[in-house]
């Protein structure tokens, strides 16, 4: 019995990976602070006419800020198909960093403190999958 519960409860935790989200799909770019391009994409609320249901598993959110001279800053919004949460690479004259979630519009943030939700619980399921396995029931 405990092995078909353990089975049935990484199903449900991988299932709920598997399926297509809905993200923001747009971009925006500001010159010292000054939008230049996408207004409407611009955080912490796009407008919803970026919507996109998206055939895969993630939502992607990447921040890139340069300064040379004068400061810039582009957000990409997109559909993605792999966790990239944090993911950043700094140089002399800026960074890019990258963000995903998974959840429906969920990217609609500029990427700071975004948990993956979906793999925060399917961690859990599967250590309280594997407690209750490591129980031999004595009925």
């Amino acid at each position: 019995m405990n092995k078909f519960l353990l089975s049935a409860i990484v199903l449900l935790a991988f299932g709920t990976i598997a399926s297509g989200v809905r993200c923001y799909v747009c971009s925006y770019t500001n010159i010292d602070g000054v939008g230049v391009t996408g207004e409407t994409c611009n955080g912490p609320s796009p407008s919803s006419t970026h919507l996109f249901n998206c055939t895969t598993d993630y939502c992607l959110t990447t921040v890139t800020t340069v300064t040379v001279g004068v400061s810039s800053t582009a957000i990409a919004r997109t559909c993605g198909t792999s966790s990239v949460t944090g993911t950043c690479v700094d140089s002399s004259v800026g960074s890019v960093c990258t963000y995903s979630c998974n959840t429906d519009d969920c990217n609609s943030t500029n990427g700071s403190g975004k948990v993956n939700l979906n793999f925060l619980v399917m961690i859990v399921t599967l250590f309280a999958g594997f407690v209750l396995a490591s129980f031999k029931c004595t009925h």
